[in-house]
């Protein structure tokens, strides 16, 4: 997880708890309180500071932070049809593509399609 950041998180990129729970609906009010951030968290409304902070003593595990991205890559597993049979991998950022290899590979006896989460 990454530190909370109020701008990013109020342009809508991804945000959660320090437990991980996905924290939805953030909204900055213009008051004179402390807690002037609220986002919805498992159906409740909760308030927090503008750094992302529930409560001082930081224990309860609810505090904001930025959600990291997964990156996804597809790697196709083939063997060749010829000499030996070696097997081959070839690898994509795109579900799609790997599909798309799949489909028009004739050269290659496609074994598994894999995927990997970064």
């Amino acid at each position: 997880m990454k530190p909370f950041d109020l701008q990013e998180a109020l342009s809508g990129k991804r945000v959660v708890t320090r437990r991980g729970v996905e924290a939805t609906q953030l909204h900055l009010f213009n008051i004179v309180n402390i807690y002037k951030l609220s986002a919805v968290v498992e159906g409740e409304l909760i308030q927090y500071t503008i750094q992302g902070e529930f409560r001082e003593d930081h224990e309860t595990g609810w505090d904001l932070f930025m959600a990291t991205e997964s990156k996804f890559i597809w790697i196709n597993l083939w063997q060749q049809l010829h000499e030996n049979g070696n097997y081959v991998t070839t690898v994509h950022t795109r579900e799609d593509l790997a599909d798309l290899e799949i489909e028009n590979n004739v050269n290659l006896k496609h074994i598994q399609k894999l995927t990997i989460i970064q």
